[in-house]
């Protein structure tokens, strides 16, 4: 038994010894692994990148005190992100949306 406790000590000194740090291959521009995927509401924070021609304004659910819309079907408050794309305000005919240090309006063209 002690013959058996000495050569597993030696083993896993051994593989101590000999073990290289594995690096994360990670190149900046895409999603930090640590990043959650979901923000405190439980809302899908990270999409597919989608470019700002992309964006299809689908709905407007406003209000003074709390507005929703619907882009490409989903539901996004103020200060959500559609991609990389920030929801910055609501309004009852558009959308502006900050991207790439630009601001946009998307216009609402439904019924």
């Amino acid at each position: 038994m002690k013959k058996f406790l000495l050569f597993a000590i030696l083993m896993a000194c051994g593989f101590a010894l000999f073990a290289e740090e594995f690096k994360y291959p990670y190149t900046p521009g895409e999603r930090d692994p640590f990043t959650p995927l979901v923000n405190d509401r439980g809302d899908v924070v990270i999409h597919e990148d989608t470019g700002i021609n992309d964006i299809v304004l689908q709905g407007i659910m406003y209000s003074p005190d709390s507005s929703t819309v619907v882009i490409n079907n989903e539901i996004y408050r103020v200060g959500d992100f559609i991609g990389k794309h920030k929801l910055k305000k609501i309004e009852p005919n558009g959308v502006f949306i900050v991207s790439g240090g630009q601001e946009y309006f998307i216009k609402w063209e439904g019924q």
